[in-house]
């Protein structure tokens, strides 16, 4: 495990090696720590890259083609050492490629790529999963940063996550297994808001699928724009955090967790992507402050 820190004018953000994690993402004008610092008793992750699942499988195996699986809730990058792949001032690039503990569980050959480049107020993370393998690659990826919430000056009820974005959005229920329900509610936005409250992640994440939105802000009533990520055209969305906890997950997700009533074989899994031989897919999120 490295830290590797990278800067420019206005930013200054770091990350570790293990799961390509942004560490920390720091305003320099005011000192201002923006991303969630992780610890064991609340939640220990910061921003973890989900990959080659988002979310959880309702069966602990499942096949594809005839090849068995057996994935962890959020796939297993997060646990996996990168290789950084070079570094300039504002600027680092990481790989990850497949071996022989990735092949026990998820077997196909494949390289996934991240680089973070820092752009005036601005983070770009960008990610392209590359297919090796000789056949068809099923997978998901997405994203979760944690942002700051300041509850030693402020209430919950201060914050807001907005909507770029006219929505309806469907709210689809999380099970105590970590499963989606089919059945989903109707969540009205409070003009392209929703409020925080303290209890508002006591049933689990809030999950909409096809949102209209390209981009997300966290908000403070008083204090205005936090920050806002830009989506990359992710399709659906998460949002978390313990309850109480002091900062809020805002996650762009190119899939995910399956849904309570869901088969053993992948080919069936909802919203799976599904990678070519020898092909790449690429997406980005960007991190304004």
């Amino acid at each position: 495990m490295t830290l590797v820190s990278i800067e420019n004018e206005q930013l200054c953000a770091v990350v570790n090696t293990l799961g390509a994690e942004l560490h920390s993402l720091r305003r320099k004008a005011n000192d201002q720590e923006l991303l969630w610092g992780g610890t064991s008793d609340v939640w220990s992750g910061r921003a973890p890259i989900l990959f080659p699942i988002v979310g959880a499988l309702k069966h602990q195996q499942v096949h594809f083609n005839g090849r068995q699986c057996s994935l962890e809730k959020h796939g297993f990058v997060k646990r996996k050492e990168f290789e950084c792949r070079g570094s300039a001032k504002s600027q680092a690039r990481f790989r990850l490629i497949a071996c022989r503990e990735t092949l026990a569980v998820f077997p196909w050959q494949f390289e996934l790529h991240v680089e973070f480049i820092l752009d005036a107020a601005e983070l770009r993370i960008e990610y392209t999963v590359v297919n090796t393998s000789d056949d068809v690659m099923p997978f998901n990826i997405g994203s979760h940063p944690a942002f700051c919430l300041d509850l030693e000056k402020y209430s919950h009820s201060d914050y807001a996550i907005e909507f770029n974005r006219s929505e309806n959005l469907q709210l689809f229920s999380v099970n105590t297994a970590g499963l989606l329900e089919r059945d989903s509610r109707a969540y009205p936005l409070q003009q392209g808001r929703i409020w925080l409250r303290a209890d508002s992640f006591v049933d689990d994440a809030l999950v909409f699928k096809n949102i209209n939105s390209d981009r997300i802000s966290l908000l403070h009533r008083d204090l205005g724009n936090i920050v806002q990520i830009r989506t990359g055209g992710a399709p659906h969305l998460g949002i978390w955090a313990k309850p109480g906890a002091a900062f809020v997950c805002i996650e762009p997700w190119w899939g995910h967790a399956d849904f309570a009533d869901a088969g053993d074989d992948l080919a069936s899994k909802a919203e799976l992507q599904l990678l070519a031989s020898r092909h790449s897919f690429s997406t980005q999120i960007i991190i304004s402050t």
